[in-house]
């Protein structure tokens, strides 16, 4: 009879879960007068809090986007690059849009709708560096990228074959310290972010035409159980990203970019990336 009633007991936590996790998925985050969004806060171009308290930039102009078009307002919290599945996980945010990579690994934790944005892995020196033109300027020299990045990867691979030396830091202001201690010779990560960060501080230029790594796509992020919010964004960015409000959006936000081309994404992309669990 003990066991009996074990097995009744688990089978009504198991069903009462169930209800919860439908009703969950019924309920629509923009029901909510406040979205809270994960956010960079210290990143020139993509998104910073400015000196008047304001948040601005590429990544803040997308959130802005979404929540005006879906009936919203944002609520910006800062989240850290290793903490971005931890904020969706844990409720503490209901969207992630923070430079935030699509990868297999990422995509096991939690949702991506996107991308908005496509952009490769660059280099960012001091201003007084000589013209480089290869990645071979980049030989025995040591640059910083920071920890939970694809950037701080693909870096490490190129370490591991002895080509250069490899700083850890944990965000990018700490990265711009080292260049100019000139204890780091570069910094390394999305070619995207690193035009925002140069045009905030003329002692830095990005390096044109050197990249390395494949292509990263930047995606929202959002809870797994948030289908129909998933489906929804998804539907309004699908639009968005081959508009001239894409356009105009990414230049407001980081002006020095000649060729905006270069990083909006294929709409046909959309469908493959959003909502699903892997990539086909």
């Amino acid at each position: 009879m003990r066991g009996n009633g074990g097995l009744l007991l688990a089978g009504v936590l198991v069903g009462l879960l169930s209800l919860s996790g439908c009703s969950d998925q019924q309920k629509s985050m923009f029901d909510q007068e406040i979205i809270h969004v994960g956010i960079k806060n210290n990143q020139p171009g993509t998104s910073m809090l400015n000196s008047n308290h304001n948040w601005e930039g590429f990544d803040v102009q997308i959130a802005n986007q979404i929540t005006k078009a879906l009936g919203s307002t944002p609520f910006f919290n800062d989240v850290a690059s290793a903490q971005r599945e931890a904020v969706l996980i844990s409720h503490a945010d209901d969207l992630v849009i923070a430079t935030y990579s699509i990868t297999p690994a990422r995509m096991d934790l939690v949702h991506f709708i996107g991308p908005y944005a496509v952009t490769q892995q660059g280099f960012m020196v001091r201003a007084e560096n000589a013209q480089i033109d290869s990645l071979e300027g980049f030989r025995e020299k040591t640059v910083c990228s920071w920890t939970g990045t694809t950037s701080l990867e693909e870096l490490r691979i190129l370490a591991k074959s002895g080509f250069l030396r490899v700083i850890e830091k944990s965000d990018v202001e700490q990265c711009r310290e080292e260049l100019m201690a000139d204890r780091a010779f570069a910094v390394s990560t999305d070619q995207l972010l690193l035009y925002g960060i140069a045009e905030s501080d003329p002692r830095l230029k990005v390096v044109p035409k050197v990249t390395v790594g494949t292509k990263n796509y930047y995606g929202v992020g959002i809870r797994k159980n948030r289908q129909e919010d998933c489906r929804r964004i998804r539907d309004f960015l699908r639009q968005y990203v081959v508009g001239s409000d894409w356009v105009r959006d990414l230049r407001t936000a980081i002006p020095g970019i000649d060729n905006p081309e270069d990083f909006r994404p294929n709409p046909l992309d959309t469908a493959r990336f959003s909502c699903v669990d892997k990539v086909d």
